[in-house]
């Protein structure tokens, strides 16, 4: 037993260090761009109208997976808003590619997608999803859309940068989340992430291989 588990150390570590011997700049942690970041004080403030709110969904706008904010070091990164409120958040799940895009897996984000690109009004296409809260992110583009859209809804908190109002109106009853369904949306989009990313290690010129991030564009 002692010699199969000596034998056993050597591939341990091997499948420790292999992230970092494929993608030598996360050991760096990409060149000093990855760092924890605290919420500004106007989404902790958002943070307490939502939760004592009557109960309720909340969709993220501008309707689109990414954000560009400032105090994140202006980077572009998934929206985070569904990692701050305690409640269920409906986001724009479709997964944007150079080569086209990866539709999502919650029907009621295709609902609202497919209903703005008809030209539909965005309250109702949130109502009928079983929304009951939106919220702007309005230092992104397209944010003034989204207010406009918005207009005359009772507004429950308002910042320099975040605007949250609720739909009034009948909502429809949203559908009881699916645990599973959340897992192969993740899996999928893993897969289309590490197959780009793939794709750009082995076909990047031999300085990004070293290590040398590319920049954000």
């Amino acid at each position: 037993a002692l010699a199969a588990t000596r034998r056993t150390i050597p591939y341990a570590v091997l499948l420790g260090v292999l992230p970092i011997l494929a993608l030598p700049s996360l050991g760096w942690g990409v060149g000093g761009r990855l760092a924890a970041t605290d919420y500004p004080p106007s989404w902790a403030a958002l943070r307490k109208v939502v939760a004592s709110a009557p109960p309720g969904e909340v969709a993220t706008l501008p309707w689109g997976p990414y954000r560009r904010l400032g105090w994140a070091g202006d980077r572009i990164v998934l929206d985070p808003l569904p990692r701050l409120l305690d409640r269920r958040v409906l986001v724009d799940d479709d997964l944007p590619l150079s080569v086209g895009t990866v539709r999502g897996e919650d029907p009621r984000a295709a609902l609202v997608t497919d209903g703005l690109a008809a030209g539909r009004p965005l309250p109702d296409l949130l109502r009928r999803a079983g929304v009951r809260y939106a919220v702007v992110h309005r230092t992104q583009p397209g944010s003034a859309d989204a207010e406009a859209a918005l207009a005359g809804l009772p507004v429950r908190y308002r910042s320099e940068d975040l605007l949250l109002v609720e739909l009034s109106g009948e909502v429809s009853r949203p559908p009881p989340p699916r645990p599973w369904l959340a897992v192969v949306g993740l899996g999928l989009t893993g897969l289309a992430v590490a197959g780009a990313a793939g794709a750009v290690v082995l076909g990047s010129p031999s300085r990004r291989l070293l290590g040398s991030p590319a920049r954000d564009r």
